[in-house]
């Protein structure tokens, strides 16, 4: 039972307390006493980075025990073990006194004895399936919406049979006009604070994969929903009789009051404060996102016009696609300029100057692409600063910025098909030929970027993050508006999802929603983000009712309308 909430199977062995670990950490036992035998460890993902030394438990107390070394599991590392050396960091070619080489397999809460005689890692005490207790909070959660749906259930065939009106909706709102939207941003919006408040402490949902992370994908699928709506929020304007300078000036005023909230969030809350998993200024990115399509789309709204053929809609948004190519060639011309594969960039530890000093190969003199374009080219490792020699994608910086508009501009063009089309199999159908469209380009762009040694993997990465995110709207589509499925919490989440993503940046790492930053299982990690979850929830709950509330008691219609820009 200890593994199934994530406990260790040994607390104490032979004197060293497993269960002080922290979460994703093990023991390796050094078979050897010896003073000059020395460990040294990398990230296998690191490019070119020096080796650093791992230091014992027992080194500051001067013990006799056999040297214990604490490691961390969610990442693979390679090992070296050197003889008669002191220098804290070792370069990768540097093999003097080498006596092993490996790359080890370690998991949490394991204890590992390191025979450096055979260089052969041996398990002592078995590490726990970090897993097992997202299942079970897995099965405890899907249990908990089975039983919640049951009683739903019988409350409606109760109240039918007598011949009252089940009412379930959340104020008055406009979720009735394109459901599947709302119901795919408040999913988007759940699962942006459950991996931003840390997802259990599971490394898989902080792991940097070339640059993105769980949460900037989800990011990104949230920023094309945001392409989404543009073309329906224009119609229903439109109807309203607005013309074309009044829904600019809205599209405008809310843009900035976006931004400048995003911006005083920042500078209120660092970074490190607030989210386990950062995100790199999100508001200001869905706020230029909005702008630019918005913008573009009301410049060509009305050019649009029905048809059914998928070649032939591709000639709509005209101005949308001059956008979309401007924004091709302004990334891949600052890739051929500032930063290309040929251009390997790392770091070197100088121990006379106990400082790094960056060196490369084939590098233009004077590269500025990391202070430029984006910062996040000089990684932390921990301790020690690193380059990397390639992008799978841009999430930071003025490429940044680029890759979320693209993002949106694709989802502009899933909201005009969902206009262009009054049946559910032409709009699916659009959709997925889309999808595939892209998804084929970004597989041929991923698969010609070595041969022609140019980095084409971050356009490659926007792509297939858009093919995949309209697949996953088509499936959302399918089950809300055409089965007709309906959650009044997740929708309710979707109505509300810009107000409740700025509250969780400021406030979620604040009492009563963080219990604690060094919480000692993943269950416990897991029900810390949940609870999370659920705060908000209630919150964006009320936050639909009180705006309901404050729209259905104002005078006018242009009252109502001043009280929605407000909120």
């Amino acid at each position: 039972m200890a593994s199934w909430i994530g406990q260790p199977n040994m607390e104490v062995y032979n004197d060293i307390h497993v269960n002080f670990l922290p979460l994703n950490y093990a023991y390796v036992i050094l078979n050897t006493t010896l003073d000059h035998i020395r460990v040294y460890s990398v990230s296998e993902d690191c490019y070119k980075c020096p080796y650093k030394r791992q230091k014992s438990e027992y080194d500051e107390f001067q013990s006799d025990k056999t040297a214990v070394y604490k490691v961390y599991t969610g990442e693979q590392t390679k090992w070296r073990i050197l003889n008669n050396n002191l220098n804290d960091f070792i370069q990768p070619d540097y093999v003097r006194g080498l006596m092993c080489n490996l790359k080890p397999t370690l998991a949490e809460y394991g204890v590992y004895r390191l025979d450096i005689g055979r260089c052969v890692m041996e398990t002592e005490v078995p590490p726990v399936n970090i897993y097992l207790p997202l299942l079970l909070f897995s099965l405890i959660l899907l249990s908990t919406i089975t039983a919640i749906g049951l009683v739903k259930l019988f409350l409606k065939r109760y109240k039918e049979r007598h011949n009252v009106a089940l009412n379930l909706a959340v104020g008055r709102d406009n979720s009735d006009i394109m459901p599947s939207l709302h119901f795919f941003r408040g999913l988007l919006l759940i699962l942006i604070i459950f991996v931003t408040t840390g997802g259990g402490g599971y490394p898989i949902f902080s792991k940097d994969y070339g640059g993105l992370t769980a949460a900037n994908c989800l990011l990104f699928a949230y920023t094309f929903s945001i392409g989404l709506k543009v073309p329906i929020m224009i119609e229903e304007d439109c109807k309203k009789g607005m013309s074309k300078y009044s829904t600019l000036a809205i599209v405008v005023l809310r843009s900035f009051v976006l931004l400048f909230i995003g911006v005083a969030i920042s500078a209120a809350a660092p970074r490190s404060h607030f989210l386990a998993v950062p995100l790199w200024a999100p508001l200001p990115c869905i706020a230029i996102s909005y702008l630019a399509v918005a913008t573009v789309y009301l410049i060509t709204v009305n050019k649009q016009g029905k048809s059914k053929n998928t070649i032939r809609t591709a000639g709509t948004l005209c101005w949308s696609w001059f956008l979309g190519a401007f924004l091709f060639v302004v990334m891949i011309v600052s890739i051929h300029i500032f930063y290309y594969t040929e251009c390997k960039q790392y770091t070197v530890f100088d121990p006379r100057r106990d400082s790094w000093t960056a060196q490369g190969n084939n590098c233009q003199e004077g590269d500025v692409f990391s202070e430029v374009f984006n910062k996040n080219m000089l990684n932390v490792n921990r301790d020690e600063p690193f380059y990397v020699d390639y992008y799978n994608a841009f999430t930071e910086g003025l490429l940044g910025i680029i890759s979320y508009t693209l993002t949106a501009l694709v989802g502009l063009k899933a909201g005009v098909i969902y206009l262009q089309h009054d049946d559910h199999r032409s709009k699916m159908k659009q959709w997925c030929s889309w999808a595939s469209v892209f998804g084929v380009t970004g597989i041929i762009l991923a698969a010609v970027a070595s041969p022609l040694n140019f980095n084409l993997w971050p356009i490659s990465s926007i792509l297939l993050i858009a093919s995949a995110v309209l697949f996953v709207y088509t499936s959302v589509y399918h089950l809300t508006e055409v089965r007709q499925f309906s959650s009044s919490i997740i929708t309710t989440c979707g109505i509300s999802s810009i107000a409740t993503l700025a509250g969780h940046l400021m406030f979620s790492y604040t009492f009563p929603f963080f219990w604690g930053r060094y919480l000692d299982t993943h269950f416990l990690y897991l029900w810390q983000s949940a609870w999370i979850v659920c705060v908000w929830i209630v919150i964006s709950v009320c936050w639909v009712r009180l705006r309901g509330c404050l729209i259905t008691n104002v005078v006018s219609d242009e009252g109502a309308r001043s009280v929605l820009l407000a909120w």
